[in-house]
């Protein structure tokens, strides 16, 4: 009798758990944003997004502080690239991170992250995608830059220190940005600034 009725039983969980899977992949794909290009010949228009990975909400908790508290939802990341200007006035793709919260609203709190002095081009944002997971499972929406030099911009020496290259790459991520989330985001909201280290200075360049 436990052999006859073992099989169905196994058959109810092996279905069940296939349809959970497929529920959360599901969701976890319900407010992701397609894959875009643009062709840009200004600084400040969008060239690329693509898409990184999810992260779910359960996977945030053990990054986020305890004085914070826990994960308030899952975030998706995303790789921009868009056209600025370095400080010689040359026109060039730069790049960055886009990490957004999973929770399908139409608009959010926008935090431009300006990371501190990194040495390797991994650990820009765009290559390491370590910044902004916090912030992001608090409800902001996140932009972190990698500066020229870094990223798709890779072959450019970085203008370490000098306060306009800072805030021009910054806005022209905004500004690319809103272009490629125009279908999906108000972007009505407040945007604040963050940065330590050499992004403390950028955030002042920024503001």
């Amino acid at each position: 009798g436990v052999q006859t009725c073992a099989l169905p039983i196994l058959n109810f969980l092996y279905l069940n758990m296939i349809a959970f899977f497929i529920s959360t992949v599901a969701q976890a794909d319900s407010c992701r944003w397609p894959d875009t290009e643009a062709h840009a010949t200004l600084a400040g228009q969008l060239v690329s997004l693509r898409y990184i990975d999810h992260i779910p909400q359960e996977e945030l908790h053990a990054i986020v502080p305890a004085y914070i508290g826990k994960a308030k939802n899952g975030v998706y990341r995303y790789r921009i690239v868009y056209k600025s200007e370095n400080p010689r006035g040359d026109l060039l793709n730069v790049s960055g991170l886009v990490v957004v919260p999973d929770t399908c609203e139409n608009d959010y709190p926008l935090i431009n992250w300006q990371h501190g002095t990194v040495v390797h081009n991994s650990r820009a944002p765009s290559q390491r995608h370590h910044l902004g997971r916090v912030e992001a499972s608090q409800g902001f929406l996140v932009l972190s830059q990698d500066y020229i030099g870094y990223g798709a911009s890779a072959g450019e020496v970085h203008p370490y220190g000098i306060a306009s290259s800072y805030g021009r790459t910054g806005v022209d991520m905004i500004l690319a940005f809103r272009q490629a989330v125009s279908q999906h985001l108000a972007l009505k909201r407040d945007i604040f600034i963050q940065g330590y280290s050499e992004g403390g200075y950028g955030a002042f360049a920024l503001q």
